[in-house]
């Protein structure tokens, strides 16, 4: 199954160095494709890139509006090289965040890939209602993120592959190595209570039924879904009331 996993995330996510030395991710183009199809942009559409790391994807949806396309990410570096990539583009890059997105707009697109999960588990709630916020009436927010697609309380078996899967594919490998590896213990099922009650809270994966209750907070609900595998997808996200 894990070799399925690698096979399915190949197509999607690229691992990169960022200009500053971190080992990070990337949308990969056929990831973008997917995030583009799902987000239907049309020509006067005025979309804001949450979380725009290069500013892949803020440019591939500055190629089907007029509109300039609004790319926000915390970190400098990325700006910086998102701009070096984006010279003469619709495209304004401004450094903010999920929980401060600098961005006073209604948007008709709100686009995060590969984020969400950075953001800090009492902030996501906040963090979505910030999107909810800067949505219009008849908005979307398209997500793409790793996320549990599946029942992580119930399938004690499949959450410990998962969980054991990502914390292997997402840490550096020299810390895994040193620092985790040797302490894994593979006859032990680590269930979703273990990494409640052992996981520092801002390191724990989050499911679907998270994502829907802190939907439910900020008028907020899942209108589509794509699975890619039980851990990454792509949601849209619409307002319950067009107000």
């Amino acid at each position: 199954m894990e070799n399925k996993w690698d096979a399915i995330l190949a197509q999607y996510i690229g691992h990169v160095v960022s200009p500053d030395g971190r080992d990070t991710f990337e949308s990969t183009p056929k990831l973008i494709d997917e995030l583009v199809q799902a987000a239907e942009i049309a020509r006067n559409s005025l979309v804001l890139d949450l979380g725009c790391g290069w500013g892949n994807v803020t440019r591939a949806c500055a190629a089907k509006t007029s509109r300039t396309v609004f790319g926000i990410d915390p970190n400098f570096q990325n700006l910086q090289e998102a701009k070096r990539r984006s010279r003469g583009e619709n495209i304004q890059y401004l450094q903010g965040s999920f929980e401060n997105p600098v961005f006073a707009q209604k948007a008709d697109l709100i686009i995060s890939s590969l984020a969400f999960h950075q953001v800090n588990q009492d902030y996501k709630s906040h963090a979505l209602k910030n999107i909810r916020d800067r949505l219009s009436a008849s908005g979307k927010f398209i997500l793409c993120d790793v996320m549990l697609f599946f029942n992580a309380q119930q399938d004690a078996v499949k959450f410990n592959r998962v969980y054991r899967y990502i914390l292997q594919k997402t840490t550096p490998k020299d810390v895994y190595t040193n620092c985790i590896a040797p302490y894994l213990d593979e006859t032990q099922i680590y269930t979703w209570a273990d990494m409640k009650a052992y996981t520092p809270k801002d390191f724990w994966l989050y499911s679907l039924d998270d994502m829907n209750h802190w939907l439910r907070e900020n008028d907020l609900a899942i209108t589509k879904r794509q699975t890619f595998c039980p851990f990454f997808g792509i949601l849209t996200i619409e307002p319950v009331s067009k107000k």
